[in-house]
């Protein structure tokens, strides 16, 4: 049985999460680089944890609200 916390990935490249806000790659990059969203840095590649990106997600929300 696959439960969705196993899933669902812990680490999202950057580019899967500008797929999930609808915006550009080089969005992404540009929040990454001001310090906006966190990241970790993996070989050539950036990474984003799907958690933290949640809950930046949720606080968003409740701020629209």
């Amino acid at each position: 049985m696959v439960t969705e916390a196993q899933s669902e990935p812990t680490l999202i490249k950057l580019g899967d999460l500008a797929e999930r806000w609808s915006i550009s790659r080089q969005h992404v990059y540009r929040l990454k680089n001001r310090g906006e969203i966190p990241y970790i840095k993996i070989g050539a590649g950036y990474y984003v944890n799907l958690e933290q990106i949640k809950e930046i997600e949720r606080g968003q929300s409740s701020e629209e609200d």
